[in-house]
């Protein structure tokens, strides 16, 4: 059965009687207004497995792995409308089509699905079963761009900062959660200027490389922050910056 509906949180409701209403007598359930959803037994839902959303407006769809569906699904729902969900075209989706034009539903569940990698193994078979424009998963047949390195420069309700990192230390919130906010747009975040990064010409273990992040993809550092210590670090003569103006004095 399709869930039409999304998870806020499971509530459990008691009905209070009024003038003199006595409700340990048998009731006309009928005239309750009861729709489809009371006969679902929502603990069966805690049980792993996986899950799709859809959207119904273009037809594409998320498909995800949980050990407890309830909670996964809840979570994902609190995302979104917070707008800070890790799949930034689910949330464009849902920013322009808003939640009535999407559902979620169970695919699979039960103790078969407890192990993760079991999980993860239907997940992919399933996501592969699409071509690569129907999913907003990541597709294997689909092409990663890379996207060039950049520090943000945002407000945050009326409160400008020089980055993210900034901005995180400042407001005690993770910088994962504000650059989802900021790059789908969440009222209050507004990216001010992206300034380009790590493009200085530099000396790596003696070789020439036209950035930091070039010689990142080359191997000869884990990061751009390992590599940055290294051009400062006199543990490091084979490292420095090609620009004689920043050059450092190793020696």
């Amino acid at each position: 059965m399709n869930l039409r509906f999304i998870f806020y949180n499971l509530i459990f409701t008691t009905s209070v009687g009024t003038n003199g209403d006595n409700f340990s007598q048998p009731q006309d359930r009928s005239q309750l207004g009861l729709d489809e959803y009371s006969e679902i037994n929502f603990f069966s839902y805690t049980d792993p497995g996986i899950y799709q959303i859809t959207c119904n407006i273009n037809g594409k769809v998320y498909i995800g792995e949980a050990l407890n569906l309830l909670d996964r699904m809840n979570k994902h729902f609190k995302d979104l409308q917070n707008g800070i969900s890790d799949c930034r075209e689910l949330q464009s989706d849902w920013n322009l089509y808003a939640k009535d034009c999407f559902r979620m539903q169970v695919l699979l569940k039960g103790q078969d699905f407890i192990t993760k990698q079991k999980r993860l193994d239907k997940e992919t078979e399933i996501i592969n079963s699409y071509e690569p424009e129907q999913v907003y998963n990541q597709h294997p047949l689909r092409e990663i761009i890379r996207e060039d390195n950049y520090r943000l420069v945002c407000e945050i309700n009326g409160q400008r900062f020089d980055s993210i990192n900034h901005a995180s230390r400042q407001l005690n919130v993770s910088e994962n959660n504000i650059r989802r906010r900021l790059l789908n747009k969440k009222p209050g975040y507004v990216i001010i200027e992206k300034v380009r990064q790590g493009y200085e010409p530099i000396i790596a273990n003696g070789k020439n490389y036209d950035s930091i992040a070039d010689s990142v993809r080359a191997g000869e550092a884990k990061d751009r922050f390992q590599a940055m210590r290294r051009l400062k670090s006199k543990s490091w003569p084979d490292w420095n910056y090609r620009n004689p103006e920043k050059h450092i004095n190793k020696n």
